[in-house]
This record gives C-alpha cells, sequence and structure tokens, in this order.
C-alpha cells in the first residue's frame, strides 16, 4: 500500500498519493518550475540537476564561415545582413549565415504559389490567394494549391474518435474534448461519457475504486465522501466498510469502541451499547450490570439487597413499583399501609383492626378506603347525601326525613323528603293546590270543592263546576259539552244536542228513524249507510258470491292500515325502557330516547302537549289498560323526573346529545304536571 513519507499516511492507489502530494501544501515546491515532491531528497535532486548554476553555458555569437566573434545575437545578424559572404532577403532586409538558412526564411516568410509562379510578401498574402484562386477549406478558412493538397489536409486534421469531429488543430480538439467528454486531468485521458471514465477510475492504478460497487474515483475524497454516503462509515475512525458486517467486525476488534461481554458484539458507541443491552439481554439500571437471561437477573434482584423482595413468595424485583405490582396481582395487597397478605381474609382482618380504614358502622364490614365505604352506603344502606348519614331500612331514613330541619316535611300528610324536587314531585301527585290563591289541599275533593265555592274561580254554567281560571273553563266548555255551530248554542251533553237536531227546523231529520243531523252532508252519509236504495233487477246466479250491501245494524269495518306500526311502537317504548333500567352501558342519541310521542323526533321542539297527550292515552296502547289517567301520568313523572332520568341515561347518551335530551326530558315534565293538575280538577 503506498504510502506518504512526509505525512505518514497510507493510500489505497499510487494514483491517490500522487494527488495528495500535488494538493498538499505542506510538500516541497519548486518556485521555477512550480513541481511538487514527495520529500525534501527528491526536491533538492531536482534543483541540483536542473537548476544548477554550474551548468549554464555561456553564450558565444560565432560567425563560422568568417571567424568572428560579436558580443550578442543582434550584432551577429547584422554581420549576415551587410557582409557579401552570407545571403541577404531584400523584401525584409534581413541576412541569413547560409543558402539553406535563407531558402527556409523565404519558403516560410515569402511563400511562392508553384501552381500560378508567383511570390507573395507574406503568409498572409499568400493564404488570401490561395482562398480566392485556389481550394478552400470551409471548415477551418484555409486556402490550398491544388485538390490533393486539400486531401491530404483533411486526412492530417485531428478527429475526435469519440463524436467523429473534425478540428483543424490539436488546440481545438483538445478544447473540445475537455468541454464536451470527460477528462481526466491525472492521466491526461479524455473519455466519451461518464460510464467510460469511472470504469477508467475503476481499472487504473492510480485512482482508488470501490470493489463492493465495482466503482471507480477521481480522488481519496470522492473515494472516502461514497464510502459515507452508500456504505457503513466510522466517523470517529474515519474509516469507511462495505458493508454492516464489516465494520460491525471493525467495532469488535477496535479498541475505541465498546464490546459486549455477554455475546462478544462490538458497537459504534456507549449508547448504542447500552441500547443493545436493553433490547437483548437483562439489564439492570439501578446496578448498570447486564446478564445473560431472566433466569439470572431475577437471581441478581433476589440476592441484592438494593432491590425490594416480596415477603410471601421471596421473589426479588427491580424497583418497589414491580413488588407492588406483583403483590397486588398474586397476593392481597393494602396500597396505604404497603402491606402484603396471602389471602383475602387476613386482607379483611387488616382492614377491620385497623384504624386508617374505615367501617361500617352498621353492618361493621371493612373497607379500603373512604370512596369505597362511600358506595357501599350508598349501594347497601339507606343513605342521606344531604346528611352524610347512612340507614338500615327504609323506615328509620323517612323518620329521619321528617325530624331533620335540612329536609322538607309535607304540611298535609306530615311525610319527609331527601330534597326539594322529591318533595315538589309528591305535592304534585299526591296534593294538587291551587295556583292563583297559592293553597294547597289534602285531595282533589278539596280542591274542585274550593273552585266551586271561591268568588275568584270561574264555574260551567251548564254543569255547575269550578275551574281554576278563565282559559280552563272555556277548555272544559269546548271538550265536555257539545256546541252547535249552526244555531250558535251550547248543550249540557250529547243527548241534548241530539235533540236539537231532531226539533229544530234549522237541521234535517231522518223521517225513517226520527233522528236528527248537523247538516244535509251528514244526513246524506246516513242514508247511504243506513239506508241504502235497493237495486232495479234482481242479482242473476252470476253474481251470488258478490259482496251484498251492509245491513241496516250492521258497524263498517274500522279501516286500520297503521294499527300494527302504532302497536310496535308502544311495545318498543315500554323494552326499550326496562332494557334501560338493567344494562350498565348504552350509546344513545337523540332519537334513539325512547320518547313519548309516535311520530318520530329531530329535536327537543318537536315534543308537543298535543302529541305527548295522545301517546299516553292512546287507546291501543297495552300497558295502560285497567290504569285511570291519573295513574298514567304519576307512572311518566316518575320516569322522567330530572333526577332519576339523569340517573339512568346520564351514562347512556352520547355526550354531544345530552343537552337535548335534558331540554326534551324538561317539555315533557312540564307537559305531565299540566296534565295532572288538569285530571285533579276535572275530577
Amino acid at each position: 500500500m503506498p504510502k506518504c513519507k512526509f505525512c505518514s499516511r497510507n493510500f489505497t492507489t499510487d494514483g491517490a498519493l500522487h494527488q495528495h502530494v500535488q494538493n498538499s501544501p505542506k510538500h516541497p515546491c519548486c518556485s521555477d518550475c512550480n513541481l511538487k515532491f514527495i520529500d525534501e531528497d527528491g526536491y533538492q535532486k531536482h534543483r541540483a540537476s536542473v537548476h544548477s548554476t554550474n551548468k549554464r553555458r555561456k553564450h558565444k555569437h560565432d560567425c563560422a564561415k568568417c571567424s568572428r566573434s560579436f558580443k550578442n545575437e543582434y550584432a551577429l545578424k547584422q554581420h549576415y545582413r551587410h557582409s557579401n559572404q552570407h545571403f541577404h532577403c531584400s523584401e525584409c532586409d534581413v541576412g541569413f549565415f547560409d543558402e539553406a538558412e535563407y531558402a527556409s526564411h523565404c519558403t516560410t516568410e515569402h511563400p511562392i504559389c508553384h501552381q500560378c509562379s508567383l511570390e507573395f510578401l507574406d503568409q498572409t498574402e499568400f493564404a488570401e490567394h490561395l482562398m480566392m484562386e485556389h481550394e478552400r477549406c470551409e471548415k477551418c478558412l484555409r486556402g490550398f494549391v491544388d485538390k490533393l493538397a486539400i486531401q491530404q489536409h483533411y486526412r492530417d486534421s485531428p478527429i475526435c474518435f469519440h463524436c467523429d469531429i473534425r478540428f483543424c488543430d490539436d488546440a481545438l480538439l483538445q478544447e473540445h474534448l475537455k468541454e464536451e467528454h470527460e477528462h481526466c486531468i491525472v492521466c491526461d485521458c479524455s473519455f466519451s461519457d461518464e460510464a467510460e471514465i469511472r470504469q477508467h477510475y475503476y481499472d487504473s492504478k492510480l485512482h482508488p475504486a470501490c470493489h463492493a460497487c465495482v466503482v471507480g474515483f477521481f480522488d481519496t475524497e470522492e473515494y472516502e465522501s461514497h464510502m459515507k454516503d452508500e456504505h457503513e462509515y466510522c466517523s470517529t475512525c474515519d474509516c469507511g466498510f462495505v458493508n454492516e458486517a464489516a465494520i460491525r467486525e471493525h467495532y469488535r476488534y477496535s479498541n475505541v469502541h465498546p464490546t459486549c461481554s455477554c455475546c462478544d458484539s462490538g458497537f459504534f458507541d456507549y449508547g448504542e451499547y447500552q441500547l443493545h443491552l436493553r433490547a437483548e439481554h437483562e439489564y439492570c439500571a439501578m446496578c448498570h450490570v447486564s446478564f445473560e437471561d431472566s433466569a439470572a437477573i431475577s437471581q441478581h434482584y433476589t440476592d441484592s439487597d438494593l432491590h425490594p423482595t416480596c415477603t410471601e413468595c421471596k421473589v426479588g424485583f427491580p424497583d418497589v413499583a414491580g413488588c407492588t405490582s406483583h403483590m397486588m396481582a398474586w397476593h392481597e395487597y393494602c396500597s396505604i399501609c404497603k402491606l402484603g397478605y396471602a389471602t383475602k381474609t387476613a386482607l379483611t382482618q387488616h382492614y377491620f383492626k385497623s384504624s386508617v380504614h374505615p367501617t361500617c358502622s352498621i353492618c361493621s364490614s371493612s373497607f379500603f378506603e373512604d370512596g369505597e365505604y362511600q358506595s357501599h352506603l350508598r349501594e347497601e344502606h339507606e343513605y342521606c347525601s344531604k346528611c352524610g348519614l347512612s340507614f338500615a331500612t327504609a323506615a328509620s331514613i323517612q323518620q329521619h326525613y321528617r325530624i331533620s330541619a335540612e329536609h322538607p316535611t309535607c304540611k298535609d300528610c306530615g311525610g319527609g323528603f331527601a330534597d326539594d324536587g322529591e318533595y315538589k314531585l309528591h305535592f304534585l301527585t299526591d296534593h294538587p293546590s291551587c295556583a292563583l290563591c297559592k293553597r294547597s289541599f289534602k285531595d282533589k275533593e278539596a280542591l274542585q270543592s274550593h273552585y266551586l265555592n271561591s268568588a275568584k274561580h270561574p264555574q260551567c254554567r251548564y254543569c255547575k263546576s269550578g275551574f281554576r281560571d278563565n282559559a280552563e273553563r272555556d277548555n272544559h266548555v269546548a271538550t265536555a259539552h257539545p256546541f252547535c255551530k249552526t244555531c250558535n248554542r251550547t248543550f249540557v251533553d250529547g243527548k241534548a244536542i241530539s235533540e236539537h237536531y231532531r226539533d229544530s227546523s234549522n237541521h234535517p231529520t231522518c223521517p225513517k228513524c226520527k233522528t236528527g243531523f248537523h247538516d244535509d252532508k251528514a244526513y246524506e252519509s246516513h242514508k247511504a249507510r243506513i239506508h241504502p236504495p235497493k237495486p232495479k233487477n234482481p242479482p242473476s246466479s252470476s253474481s251470488t258470491h258478490e259482496r251484498r250491501p251492509p245491513s241496516p245494524h250492521s258497524v263498517p269495518p274500522t279501516s286500520t292500515p297503521h294499527a300494527t306500526p302504532v302497536i310496535d311502537k308502544f311495545h318498543r317504548y315500554d323494552r326499550m325502557w326496562t332494557q334501560l333500567r338493567s344494562n350498565t352501558s348504552a350509546n344513545l342519541t337523540f332519537t334513539e330516547v325512547p320518547w313519548p310521542v309516535l311520530q318520530p323526533l329531530h329535536r327537543s321542539t318537536d315534543l308537543t302537549h298535543e302529541n305527548i297527550t295522545e301517546f299516553l292515552f292512546h287507546p291501543k296502547r297495552a300497558s295502560i289498560e285497567g290504569k285511570s289517567r291519573k295513574v298514567i301520568i304519576r307512572e311518566e313523572l316518575l320516569r322522567w323526573h330530572p333526577d332519576k332520568l339523569r340517573t339512568r341515561l346520564a351514562d347512556k347518551v352520547v355526550p354531544r346529545d345530552w343537552d337535548h335530551v335534558e331540554s326534551g326530558a324538561e317539555t315533557v315534565v312540564k307537559a305531565l304536571t299540566e296534565l295532572l293538575m288538569l285530571q285533579n280538577h276535572a275530577e
């Protein structure tokens, strides 16, 4: 391997060493000819052999023909010019030593056209003559005597062997090679393209080459850049390697890089070495020691005093968190007291004896923390969240509600309640009240008596019933007492208005059944249905199977095309509420909540008093059979009460729709409250 004696560096090829000598400023350089040398000895030999002052000759200007010496070359030229023994050019007034020198001068400086036998003063005039009168090269704009001369010129002109282009002289050819083709300045060779010069670099011993890629490079710098970019490169040692295996081998045997004591692998730095230990071997971060397998490091954890050990199974762990996780997973562990127990019974006994853990005063059960204890009180016992007290039975907590000043009490029945919401629900469902007079009553009979006897409340002149206000009375009159639009009269009941239709001359009357009707349209419908005209011709035998007209006493069939969908909606409503009570998880949107309406809902404003009433008291709703209107309303109020609804649906509705669900529930409760008050007044 070539080595620079001056810098003590090794190079892959002689060309790389030569390039280093030329580019390095440390090597000696000749100031006369700008040549560089590997060492000082070569430089001194060059100076002694080429630029030595002892070898310089004394320039003598002698005339061999006249045996005379002259001081300089100019004096010698003047001697040739004026002496008769020498030759003189009359055209340019210059003397020459002999005839041969004179003839050469005439040929070069005063050419003669042998074709035309004309002599010219200089080469420029001769060239113009050749171009105008004889053969001319259009490419280099030169003239020739005849065709043989120009053909010889074509044959002698240099040609580029890469692109087959001819040039007038070698200088233009060399310029073309450097500009249009690849040129190696070290070897002074030209090549047609990049691939050819790369092959030259690879084949030449003067250039470095990568044998893994079969690619050559101009100099060492380009070769090292290739090794860094395309292969493995060690920046610490400034060396390149063909592949991963080669650089790993370098890491393994180099004293600069760390080596794994377990698997004898080398690494670039300690960071990579630490990652290897954690990924491929068992590594103790606390003791900074690596182990071959899990059994070895487990034994280390057990034997070392720096690591915690399980008191039950005597197994060591890397840290306290690992030991705690083990105790919680495989044993009974109290994280507050940092103690482990073999069985659940032992841990429960610890809770009972320890003053740190709470104990239930009712059932003497012990618990881990206050959160678990509070959850036990709410689920297993009667718990007052307002006072933070628990009770063994429902009767005891009701007694607490009655005697505690923190809870509302009903002045009519003496019952106590958990909060104002529960009290208001009791007040609305069990004790009717008069909003106008701001009085509550024991039952509906007392409220109705108040409406009837109070001068503040209107009465119905037809049935002598009292009402809360004029709107309620007008609604009662419009719904409970029939009205004749033709005569603009209100009647007590349906019997009275039927008699009015029969006796009044303003309404048609059926002469056959003596029944009165509101208008002619109703009368004609009655005639067509009850008294149809008889057919003129008797029916033929072919039509004996045709449908007969309905008899006067038959009832027309009821069209129920939508009966099944309506019934399905009622079943779905009851089924979904049953599932919501039992299921612990759901993901309902606003439209999927079971609303008490028949029409599909898209927003809370679609809930109205009318469609809620239609759903609740629909005749095809099987779940309300045998129940009074008040019982139906009360059941729905308990179902849609805000507190109970929040408990049942808060975790089952998607968060983005919960505000809409709460708004819709408020609308339902408001409609149910109004229905309950109307029902109390009606009763």
